[in-house]
């Protein structure tokens, strides 16, 4: 409705209650639990269907994490996240 009037298109972004701003908490907060579950238990833990805004916050948190690295898998919008502890040598 807003760009039928306007020659460049513009973004709107509608964020009810910081709604967002809860989301990306909970997302971060569940990325540091599935880090540690991974790293406690040596072993990768793939979870999602998360579309990319999603997944960027659980890249973005777990990145600071020397011990895991993640990646995305799957086609199309909604994908996996990989949470993979880094082997420890010694």
């Amino acid at each position: 409705m807003v760009n039928k009037r306007l020659e460049n298109a513009r973004r709107v972004i509608l964020d009810i209650d910081a709604y967002r701003k809860r989301r990306a908490d909970s997302m971060a907060q569940m990325a540091q639990r599935l880090g540690e579950k991974a790293n406690k238990t040596g072993h990768s833990l793939t979870v999602g269907l998360f579309n990319a805004y999603d997944r960027r916050i659980i890249h973005v948190t777990l990145k600071e994490d020397p011990s895991l690295k993640t990646e995305s898998l799957g086609e199309g919008e909604l994908k996996k996240v990989k949470i993979i502890p880094m082997k420890k040598e010694g």
